[in-house]
Parts: structure tokens; C-alpha cells; sequence
């Protein structure tokens, strides 16, 4: 039987090259063999069969093998992928055929510069013999077959034809090379850097997995900012949001201090045309400012609950209705306060007020808020609407049931935990709901008759988020996080200084605060392994143990850095300053979920940050991890699994995927989410939410045919009860679920 090569030419076929990368691939695998794949690959092999068809078929017959009791095979398909990945980018550089890694690093980052994809001070002041030597090649093998396609499609770097030009180990080592550049010990903070992320420990976020070590270092994954009430702000934020999201950023903005409809412009009574007209712009933005082609950009829009148009407001998505006020690419999300929660539980009335008459009521929070809103209640002077509170809450539940949205963001517990609250108020969230940072309107003259000028006469702050996420089901002992964590902060707060920004506000703010946001994933896995069932007491008790590790040791590290590096700049009077952490600040109900012995000695540290200092202003931030997970072969984020095995639809068709380490021992304790409480997560959540300084990603799933307006309204009012800050998707099952996961709504950027 003949076999055309690559280059064209022609060769019989050699069975023993099969059979060498058939052992090859299933070499210290369980429940794979090489004689089952030898047999059901050669009667498929036809005389004149190319050998990247050969390599695909080896492939695809790997993949049809996955399943819950033969969960290996996705390995042995990611070993005969990175067969032919090795070969590609190997040609490239003439190094020895078949050998993986035999071109160096220095002749890979040499090849990237020549192309304009690697950054030209990469290695300047690296020893790259050196570096080159401390490569594991041997990490490859960590990857499943969705992994390293992932890796493969979404972040190894590609040429000027579109092929890969790098491999995965050299990407985490020039990763890591341009995270320690600025370092005055660069040697040992690269290798540092390069371990956590080429095991697997911790995985940065999207964007500097692409775009760290290129000339585009844009390393961001979310933006939060605001709109002041005048025409000037307005279309200044649509230049701004066009400017983000041509970088790639996904967008949280508010938007409440837009006037209502009917509102008084300039004297005349009544002309308003509210908020929603300028939300329209908004969703036709994140449609043509697209993510290079890939994919339209994200947009989430936020309004208090006050607010005069919010019945409108939660119409946006709604597939009826007049199309000039729907924002079907728009995401949506309402701020809400304790009094209007509270008002809900009780059955009385809410009522809505105009923001051009109420204006401060979107800088106060707390008692100072309910105190104006009372006031403003009784006032007979300016335009409120009375509304029952319940039927308000009924309607943004119904809408949240038929379209996923809108996400909930909890305006009181959000600020009276913020711990820059000395200088400004949290307005809203980003995208995925786990960024809580200060934001405000950029200032503007007072309107000056008809005169055209330029207004603006200061910048508004406008927050970022800088994500990554330790990885529990291999980082979840206090020997581990101590070592891993500080690690994870220093590259974290690196970022900052590294990062592009794509407008001057956003470079202003993160200077200023130096926010972060380190999380976790992998958490379903790790309960499992642990055979703890998901929900329960013992997981209640599990979480809130490692994120104390987790808080205690990042509030350690970036003290330290403060030390080293110095304070972050807005750091006087903040809580931080007065050694007030998140666990003193959390709800006490969500306090009494677990009761136990601390592992640290938080009055220690408390007196070091009041010394010391503390170098980032927010630090913990739970983001969804939908593709750095699947890259990194767990589970995602803090949310059980979907199903024990399911598939995964990408550009190569419908992959099989199960649970990661599915086996007799974990089975059970790997239960689908649509079986699962969802109180449970909301609890979870809770004892989350007490170490962290920001939010979660909180999604939870239903089951149309059991779900009731009751069941959600418990979830929810749950929520708020026990100070969880957000929460993020309501996920319907559907036959789709059942066949695969659809994953087109997700952000990208946070994961």
C-alpha cells in the first residue's frame, strides 16, 4: 500500500512507524491498548491514503473510544495530535523529525520576531540556554484531546499562513519570560512562573495567554465604567466602549444616571426619551466592533432598580415588542439595593424616581441610600411612580427564566465590603459579575448655551480586570497554596505594569488601585477526589478552608509586595489600611454556614498590612472558566459538571468529553448539575463570597419542566440573605444540553 507524504512524494506504508506512535500514545494509560487501536485503524487505510489522513484517522479513532469507563482515550488522542503538531512546527525550524522540542528557544522566539508575532525585547537579559534546558516537554502529556485543541486553536501563535509556529511548553516559557521582564531577579521569577502555568497549577486569563509575549499586549479581560447624564458623556463611552472592545475587553458599564423617559431637557417638561435609546447604539457596538473577526464583542449594560425605565429596561431582550427598543446582543444587568429586597419579602410598594432628580442616589449605598430614598418618597415636588415590589421582582424573574438574563448585582453588599470605599462607590459589575471595583463618570462642563466645545475636564475611572485561577484539583493543600499563591499574585500585579490600555482612564485606575483578581477552578474535581458530594456540609466545610488558605496567603503575598515593590497608591484610609479584611466584613449568616478552627492567625497578618502596607487594592475575584478549564483539563470554575460525559462542539465537530479522573472511586460523587439543589450553590457561594474581596461568577441551573416562579424566588432571595455580591446565568435545560454544551453566550475574555 502506497502512502503520499506531506511534500508530496509517495513511500509504501511502514507499519512498524504505526505501530511505534500507536505504543507511543498509550504508553502508562489505563483501560487503552495498542492492538484495539491497530485494529480498528488498518482497515480503514486505503492504498494512496495521504499521511495526514492517517493521522487523522488515528485520531478520530481515538475519540470515538472515550467513554465513562474508558476515559484514557481522550489522552491517547492528544498524543497522536501532538504527534503532528510536533512535525508541523518542527518543519519550520529543520529540526530532527519526529523528536518533540528539538529546535530551541532561542530559534523559536527568533522565528517569532521575524514574523511580528513575538514582542523584540522578549529576551533581553535571559540566559536562553539556560531556559531552553529547564523546558519540560514531558507537561505536554498533562493535556486531554479537547486541551490541547483548545490550546492548539485558540492560543498557540500562528504564522503569516495561519499555521502554529509555536509549541505549548514554549509558549508557557515566553509567557512567563514576559510576565518577569520588569523583575529584578528575572531568572528565578521566570522558572517560577513557568512551572505554576506549564503544571497546570494556575492558569492565567484569556487574553495573556494570547497576547503576553507579542507586540498586542493586551492583557485585560474586563472593563467597568460609567455614563454621566449629558449627550457629551454618552457618546464619549460609545468611543470608549468601541476602543475596549477592538482590544478585546468585554464591557460592565452603568448607565443609571441616565435620565427617564419624560424627563425635563434644557426647561421643556415631558421630552426625555430615557436610557433605552442609548443602549441601542450600545448593542450595535459590541455587533461591529467584533474580536478580530472571531466573534462580536460583549457589552453588559447595568440600571439600579430605581430607576424610572427599569420595566423597560428588562423588556430589551424580549423577542416581541417594537425592535427599535430590543438589544438582542446587549447584556443586561440590575444593581439592587437592601430596601427594594426587602420590600419584595414584605409585599410593598417600590417606587421609581427619575436619576435627574435623584441623582445622588447612585453615589450612596446602605443607610445614607435608604435614608434619601425615603426622603425622595415623600417629597411631592419631583416625578416617582409607584409599583408593587413584587411584581417588579416577578417580571425580571420571568425574564431571567426566557432569556438568561438579567444578572443580578447586589448594590449594598457590594460597597459595604468594598475595600476602597474611602474613595468612591462600586456602580456596577463587568461582563461575568465577579469584578467589584470603584467606578465614576468622566466630569464635564456646565452646558454653556450653544457653544460646540469640548467639555470634558476630567477623566472618569474606569476598572480592569487582571484574572487567573488556581487550579483545586491540583492546588488544595496549605503546603501547596503557600507555594503557589504568591507566585500567582506576583504575576498577577505584573500585568498591570506589562498591560496595554486602550484608553487613558483605564491606565489611570489601574495604577491607582492595582486590582487583581485571583480565583479558582477546578473545584467539582477536587470534592470528587476528595469523594465529598457537592453541596454538602462537607463541602461547605472544604471551600471555606481552602479559600482561607487561598485569601490568607494572597493578602499575605501582596503585603510582602508592598514591601518590595510599594503600596498601592489609593491605599490610605482604605480598609486594607486598618487591617479590615473580607472575612470581617462578611454577612454573619453566611458566617454561621460553617463553624471551625482557623488554619491561620489573622490578628498576625492584620498588624503586618497595617505596618507593611498592601500592594493591589482588590485581590480575589471568582471568574467563569470555561476555556482555560477545558484547556487545563478540570472542571470549571466552582460549578459542578454538566454530566459525567458529554460533548463538546468546536471546529473539529462534536468531541467527547468526561469527567476529569472518572472512575469507580469518583462516580458517584461527580453529580450532573441539573440534579443538584441549587440552593446548595447559592450556600457555597456564601461561604466563597466571606474571603473574597470582590465577587463570583454564580451561575445557576433550572429544569424547565420542574422549575416554578417559587423556586426561583428562593434562590435568589437566598442569595441576597447569605451576602453573595451577584450572580450571573440562569441555564435552562434543553434537548441541546443534552446532546452538547453550547457555550456561544460565554465570555471569553474572563476565562
Amino acid at each position: 500500500m502506497k502512502v503520499i507524504k506531506r511534500d508530496g512524494s509517495i513511500e509504501y506504508f511502514d507499519i512498524e512507524k504505526l505501530r511505534k506512535q500507536t505504543l507511543e500514545a498509550v504508553e502508562g494509560l489505563k483501560n487503552v491498548s495498542q492492538q484495539e487501536l491497530e485494529k480498528d485503524i488498518l482497515p480503514q487505510l486505503k492504498d494512496g491514503i495521504k499521511s495526514s489522513e492517517i493521522q487523522s484517522l488515528l485520531i478520530n479513532t481515538a475519540l470515538n473510544k472515550i467513554d465513562v469507563d474508558k476515559p484514557d482515550w481522550t489522552f491517547v488522542a492528544s498524543r497522536l495530535f501532538l504527534n503532528d503538531l510536533y512535525h508541523k512546527v518542527g518543519k519550520k525550524y529543520s529540526s530532527i523529525k519526529g523528536k518533540p522540542y528539538s529546535h530551541s528557544l532561542a530559534q523559536y522566539i527568533e522565528y517569532g520576531k521575524s514574523v511580528g508575532r513575538i514582542v523584540e525585547d522578549l529576551d533581553e537579559g535571559y540566559d536562553l540556554d539556560e531556559l531552553d534546558r529547564y523546558i519540560k516537554p514531558e507537561r505536554d502529556k498533562q493535556f486531554t484531546y479537547l486541551g490541547v485543541k483548545t490550546l492548539h486553536d485558540r492560543y498557540l501563535l500562528k504564522d503569516r499562513d495561519g499555521e502554529p509556529m509555536e509549541l505549548p511548553q514554549h509558549m508557557f516559557m515566553a509567557i512567563a519570560m514576559y510576565l518577569a521582564k520588569n523583575e529584578k531577579e528575572k531568572m528565578e521569577r521566570v522558572k517560577e512562573f513557568y512551572d505554576v502555568i506549564s503544571k497546570l497549577e494556575v492558569m492565567v486569563a484569556t487574553p495573556t495567554l494570547s497576547n503576553a509575549r507579542t507586540p498586542h499586549h493586551q492583557l485585560s479581560s474586563c472593563y467597568v465604567g460609567s455614563t454621566e447624564d449629558n449627550i457629551e458623556s454618552i457618546f464619549d463611552t460609545y468611543k470608549d466602549m468601541a476602543l475596549l472592545s477592538k482590544h478585546g475587553g468585554g464591557i460592565g458599564w452603568d448607565f443609571s444616571r441616565i435620565r427617564g423617559t419624560g424627563a425635563t431637557i434644557r426647561g421643556y417638561k415631558g421630552v426625555g426619551g430615557g436610557v433605552i435609546p442609548f443602549l441601542k447604539p450600545v448593542n450595535d457596538i459590541a455587533i461591529a466592533v467584533d474580536q478580530l473577526g472571531t466573534r462580536k464583542g460583549s457589552i453588559n449594560a447595568y440600571l439600579e432598580v430605581w430607576h424610572w425605565d427599569i420595566e423597560d429596561f428588562l423588556d430589551l431582550k424580549k423577542n416581541s415588542g417594537e425592535e427599535r427598543r430590543r438589544t438582542h446582543d446587549l447584556f443586561i444587568s440590575v444593581w439592587i439595593n437592601d430596601l427594594f429586597m426587602e420590600r419584595v419579602r414584605s409585599s410593598g410598594t417600590w417606587t421609581l424616581f427619575d436619576p435627574h432628580e435623584t441623582m445622588d442616589l447612585t453615589d450612596t449605598f446602605g443607610d445614607e441610600f435608604r435614608k434619601k430614598y425615603l426622603q425622595y418618597e415623600s417629597r411631592e415636588d419631583i416625578r416617582k411612580k409607584k409599583i408593587s415590589a413584587k411584581e417588579l421582582w416577578k417580571k425580571l424573574l420571568i425574564s431571567y427564566f426566557e432569556t438568561g438574563s438579567p444578572f443580578l448585582g447586589f448594590k449594598d453588599e457590594a460597597n459595604r465590603r468594598n475595600p476602597n470605599q474611602h474613595i468612591g462607590i462600586v456602580r456596577s459589575s463587568n461582563l461575568c459579575m465577579e469584578i467589584m471595583q470603584n467606578t465614576s463618570p468622566a466630569k464635564y462642563k456646565p452646558y454653556n448655551g450653544f457653544v460646540f466645545e469640548n467639555k470634558k475636564v476630567k477623566d472618569g475611572e474606569v476598572a480592569v480586570c487582571n484574572l487567573a485561577s488556581i487550579n483545586l484539583s491540583k492546588i488544595n493543600t496549605k503546603e501547596d497554596i503557600e507555594r503557589v499563591v504568591p507566585i500567582a499574585i506576583r504575576m498577577l500585579d505584573n500585568v498591570i505594569d506589562l498591560n496595554f490600555y486602550p484608553i487613558s482612564a483605564t491606565k489611570k485606575t489601574n495604577l491607582s488601585n492595582r486590582a487583581i483578581g485571583l480565583g479558582v477552578m477546578g473545584e467539582a474535581q477536587m470534592l470528587a477526589e476528595s469523594c465529598i458530594y457537592f453541596g454538602s456540609d462537607e463541602h461547605l466545610h472544604k471551600i471555606d478552608e481552602v479559600m482561607e488558605m487561598i485569601a490568607f496567603n494572597a493578602i499575605q503575598a501582596s503585603s510582602n509586595l508592598a514591601v518590595e515593590k510599594g503600596k498601592y497608591p489609593n491605599s490610605d484610609g482604605s480598609l486594607w489600611s486598618k487591617g479590615i479584611f473580607p472575612i470581617d466584613t462578611a454577612n454573619s449568616k453566611a458566617k454561621k454556614l460553617v463553624q471551625r478552627e482557623y488554619v491561620y492567625n489573622w490578628d498576625e497578618l492584620r498588624e503586618k498590612v497595617k505596618r507593611d502596607g498592601i500592594r493591589n487594592g482588590y485581590i480575589m475575584a471568582i471568574a467563569p472558566t470555561s476555556s482555560i478549564s477545558i484547556l487545563s483539563g478540570t472542571t470549571q470554575t466552582i460549578e459542578p459538571v454538566y454530566k459525567r460525559k458529554w460533548f463538546e462542539e468546536n471546529l473539529s465537530g462534536m468531541i467527547p468529553v468526561t469527567a476529569p479522573n472518572l472512575n469507580i472511586d469518583t462516580w458517584r460523587y461527580y453529580i450532573p448539575v441539573y440534579e443538584i439543589e441549587q440552593t446548595n450553590l447559592v450556600r457555597a457561594a456564601a461561604v466563597r463570597q466571606k474571603w473574597i474581596d470582590q465577587s463570583q461568577s454564580l451561575n445557576i441551573f433550572v429544569n424547565p419542566d420542574e422549575v416554578t416562579g417559587g423556586k426561583l424566588h428562593k434562590i435568589y432571595m437566598l442569595a441576597w440573605e447569605l451576602g453573595v455580591k451577584s450572580t450571573y446565568y440562569l441555564r435552562s435545560k434543553s434537548p441541546e444540553t443534552e446532546k452538547a454544551i453550547d457555550r456561544s453566550d460565554e465570555c471569553l475574555v474572563c476565562q
